[in-house]
């Protein structure tokens, strides 16, 4: 099945592929105008496969309904940068750190660390999944 055709006619696209010479910019300005104006867009790939400027003209113009990037090109972005500036775009942190640490009251607080903010978090539960090395976090976000 053709890309042209799979943009055309779905409703969400994920993407999860390498990035290569022939993936680099695989989603430009061409292919978001064949989306349909319903449409969502996922990258958890890398985010050289998504031309950035051209998500920006979908978004403002309407061409998609939303997108949510887990990865940009040139991470992280910068406070100024204009996708940040779109409400029909989530960007979520690629790399989180928890910091624990202690109040002076004595009370365990945690701090998630992404590459461009701080927050202050409770951790609620914590389990181990099937696989040993993947760990189910339930967070709450306090304060950012």
């Amino acid at each position: 099945m053709e890309l042209d055709y799979l943009l055309r006619e779905s409703d969400a696209v994920l993407i999860h592929t390498p990035l290569t010479s022939k993936t680099h910019y695989l989603i430009n300005e061409e292919k978001l105008r064949l989306m349909k104006p319903t449409a969502i867009l996922v990258n958890t790939a890398r985010g050289s496969i998504i031309d950035c400027e051209a998500l920006y003209k979908a978004l403002r113009g309407g061409w998609i309904a939303s997108a949510t990037l887990d990865v940009v090109e040139g991470e992280p972005l910068k406070p100024q940068d204009k996708l940040l500036l779109l409400e029909n775009l989530l960007i979520t942190p690629s790399k989180w750190n928890l910091y624990e640490y202690y109040t002076a009251e004595g009370e365990k607080t945690t701090i998630l660390m992404t590459t461009t903010e701080f927050y202050t978090v409770t951790i609620t539960e914590v389990r181990a999944t099937e696989n040993e090395n993947t760990y189910y976090l339930e967070l709450l976000l306090l304060s950012c």
